[in-house]
């Protein structure tokens, strides 16, 4: 008789230990947004950028690392078999601490790499993909504490117009029916794309909170009619003659001349031409140089423009200098 009640015990205590063994799994079921990462060093702690998502299903996980080629990541899909334990999550290459798991938040510390914690937050599909389009579009974005406006000048280029107005990459992500926007930019997070209508988005970033932003697209367009043609800057004589460039000529005319015709510019200036290919962003006030690369490219804000005047403002020269230059042109013809 007590062997039995014995035997009894054991086997209710091993039902429990199963079950409780079994419960984080369940919890852990889902797909998950990578929020930021924790790298705790001696002095201090410092928080980056997360940019992976973690669908973990029954037998399998699926690691998803997003495009960030300014980053050098490269955008993968990898899937594991995976082990999990009452603390830890393992496959065949890693392990991972699970240091908090709650219905929303999860946090991981991989073991190779003690002090720095993952922290990711649980996705929900609450309604269908949402239908967008954002190339050849600009929009005033709303952030929690200022606007900016932001342009999709084309199916590959963003550009944040309010600042340096140089270009880079962005693209759209999708898995599972969930999209992501990546703007290939240094510590920039990925923006879940929520919802959208026929001129807003709105997107969510996933960070200690839920912070939810707005795109509203700008509508209106800068009349551009008179901008083909030929201009020049003409020499002030109470303002000294810029200096002549190592590779410019002492007798060259110092004046810069466009000209400006449907597809190119021809820029003279110091004996020197350079011809290139420009196009006009999504509210035609801006003038850029698809053909030049990240590093290189510069653009130029039409600031003013008449029948005989062309104002411009212009981004640095080189990537070294930051400051802006506006300079009048007038028509040369």
């Amino acid at each position: 008789m007590r062997f039995k009640i014995v035997h009894k015990l054991i086997f209710v205590l091993s039902g429990l230990l199963v079950l409780t063994s079994c419960q984080p799994k369940s919890k852990l079921e889902g797909i998950w947004i990578g929020a930021y990462k924790i790298d705790h060093t001696e002095s201090d702690s410092v928080i980056m950028t997360n940019r992976y998502l973690l669908d973990i299903e029954k037998e399998e996980l699926t690691v998803k690392v997003f495009d960030y080629p300014m980053s050098g990541r490269i955008g993968l899909t990898e899937r594991f078999k995976y082990i999990l334990t009452k603390d830890s999550l393992k496959t065949v290459s890693d392990t991972f601490l699970i240091k908090s798991l709650n219905t929303d938040s999860l946090v991981l510390n991989h073991t190779i790499n003690n002090k720095r914690d993952l922290v990711f937050k649980r996705l929900l599909q609450d309604k269908t993909s949402p239908n967008v389009e954002l190339t050849n579009k600009a929009f005033v974005i709303k952030y929690p504490h200022y606007t900016d406006s932001i342009d999709f000048i084309n199916d590959s280029l963003f550009m944040e117009i309010d600042r340096s107005f140089r270009t880079t990459r962005w693209s759209i992500s999708n898995y599972k029916g969930f999209k992501f926007l990546i703007i290939d930019k240094i510590a920039y997070p990925l923006y879940l794309i929520h919802s959208c209508s026929e001129h807003e988005v709105n997107l969510k970033r996933f960070a200690n909170v839920v912070m939810d932003y707005k795109m509203t697209e700008i509508e209106c367009k800068m009349d551009t009619c008179g901008l083909i043609g030929k201009w020049i800057c003409p020499i002030n004589d109470s303002i000294p003659l810029p200096p002549v460039p190592l590779w410019g000529l002492l007798d060259a005319d110092p004046k810069e001349s466009l000209i400006i015709e449907k597809d190119s510019i021809k820029i003279s200036q110091f004996g020197r031409t350079e011809v290139k290919k420009w196009e006009l962003n999504s509210t035609n006030e801006l003038i850029y140089f698809p053909e030049c690369n990240s590093r290189e490219s510069k653009v130029w804000r039409i600031v003013q423009l008449s029948k005989i005047k062309l104002k411009l403002e212009r981004n640095s020269k080189t990537h070294i200098k930051t400051d802006n230059e506006v300079i009048e042109f007038i028509r040369n013809e």
